[in-house]
């Protein structure tokens, strides 16, 4: 979007009844949310973008991301969200692809590793994330 002048310029000319800004730190996004002149704006009130929101919500690198963005949609909701973090949140669903296959393995017992990062800060290398799966590893995980 923001890439092609042209195509902020007509996203810019829309009218908007909801604008929600999933951006946690850079300002660009709550600017151009503000710009909106949506009626309910809602965004992380993080890094002074909170003014320009109607609704703010925290954010926390110490919160689980997925509650972070519960919190952001609350007031559209308007129902406290509930997260069990002993229950998996992702099934599994039709056959499972031969590479994946587990048989005689606990589904409980996997884990994903994601060692991806678009912010430069938030990147860890790949031989944190190496002892990081070696450590599951060593405890009866599957990385």
């Amino acid at each position: 979007l923001y890439d092609r002048g042209i195509d902020l310029v007509r996203c810019l000319s829309n009218r908007y009844d909801v604008v929600i800004d999933t951006e946690q730190w850079h300002r660009l996004s709550a600017i151009v949310a503000a710009v909106t002149q949506a009626p309910l704006r809602l965004g992380f009130d993080t890094n002074n973008r909170g003014t320009l929101f109607t609704h703010q919500a925290a954010y926390s690198h110490d919160e689980y991301e997925a509650v972070s963005f519960a919190n952001l949609i609350a007031p559209l909701t308007e129902q406290p969200f509930t997260f069990d973090h002993d229950a998996p949140f992702i099934e599994l669903v039709g056959d499972i692809p031969v590479e994946l296959s587990l048989s005689g393995v606990e589904l409980n017992r996997v884990v994903a590793v994601f060692p991806g990062a678009s912010v430069r800060e938030r990147r860890w290398g790949g031989r944190n994330y190496g002892k990081v799966s070696k450590t599951l590893s060593d405890r009866g995980y599957i990385p």
